[in-house]
């Protein structure tokens, strides 16, 4: 029996569902300071948002789109090579 877990945005309420996907949420804590092994010296708030409100507020760039790669051209097969010259020697009759 697969277990199914649950995640919640704190900002916007947004929900997953789902036993494969992993944790789509990032901790975000508001502190006055750190010590010495980064751990927050006084707590304001934490809480977990999802990379879209983290892109709306500013904390987080946008991911960058994937480059559309150029496609290679398509090599014309030997007939069609052919047909192109014939058309062409009958258009120019």
């Amino acid at each position: 029996m697969s277990e199914e877990t649950i995640w919640t945005c704190d900002r916007c309420k947004r929900t997953w569902r789902s036993s494969r996907v992993k944790n789509p949420l990032q901790r975000i804590v508001i502190s006055s300071g750190y010590n010495h092994n980064y751990s927050p010296v006084h707590k304001y708030w934490q809480g977990d948002w999802c990379q879209e409100c983290l892109v709306e507020t500013g904390v987080r760039k946008p991911e960058p789109l994937p480059e559309a790669t150029p496609s290679e051209p398509t090599r014309l097969s030997l007939e069609e090579i052919v047909r192109e010259i014939v058309q062409e020697e009958m258009d120019n009759r």
